[in-house]
């Protein structure tokens, strides 16, 4: 590795808190956070999705992402999707990443590739031009796949911050098997690139649009940031 970890410091410990609204079997509304924690060369990044009012919410899924951070950005090392309805039994995701890591360097997860596309567009913010295409090794359920992004828009987004210039990351088209995650991003050059809107589909039907509600909240004193567990 060539260091470039000092190049560009990643974020301090940073909390997203998004509005919802979407399709789960019929129109839903709710919330959505995205938590990301760094304990020296530990981290954490958890996306919680809740559908209807967190006082009594109708699905909450949450998917979290723990590791290294390394040279080249996050190292992830295990992987856990934990959805819970209603009406329905609890369910849970694991996928222990070590092993797959050691045979495909840069691997990432579904929670983990949001910050890592962090880290790679703030070195390389060139990337961010339409046209371009950005892939990185994904850990999907069943597989690994080398996942690709193409870069297809600017846009200017109305959120409850006034207005965001942001870029679209769009998955490319075909790529995505049924009950994999696909995840549009609106990344913000002025937010350090932190992802102001996000579009979540599993399946055809079902899918949550999340817009940033609040300004984002970090950590000023990393040495006071809980350990990532």
């Amino acid at each position: 590795a060539t260091g470039s970890a000092q190049v560009f410091v990643l974020p301090p410990s940073t909390r997203l808190d998004y509005r919802l609204q979407g399709w789960w079997r019929g129109e839903v509304q709710g919330q959505a956070k995205v938590e990301w924690r760094r304990s020296g060369e530990r981290y954490q990044v958890e996306m919680e999705v809740t559908i209807g009012p967190a006082f009594a919410p109708v699905a909450t899924r949450r998917i979290r992402s723990d590791g290294r951070i390394g040279d080249d950005g996050l190292e992830p090392e295990r992987y856990v999707d934990d959805m819970q309805a209603l009406l329905g039994r609890p369910r849970q995701l694991v996928l222990p990443l070590g092993e797959l890591r050691a045979a495909t360097p840069g691997l990432q997860d579904s929670a983990s590739q949001l910050v890592q596309l962090l880290w790679l567009l703030n070195l390389e913010p060139q990337r961010l031009q339409v046209g371009s295409r950005i892939e990185l090794p994904l850990a999907q359920p069943t597989r690994v796949v080398s996942w690709r992004y193409d870069v297809v828009a600017q846009q200017a987004l109305q959120t409850p911050l006034g207005e965001i210039d942001a870029m679209l990351l769009r998955p490319s088209p075909g790529q995505a098997r049924p009950g994999e995650l696909v995840v549009e991003l609106w990344m913000a050059p002025r937010l350090q690139h932190l992802p102001v809107r996000m579009t979540i589909r599993h399946g055809a039907a079902t899918y949550a649009d999340l817009l940033l509600e609040r300004a984002p909240r970090q950590a000023l004193e990393e040495e006071n940031a809980p350990a990532a567990r």
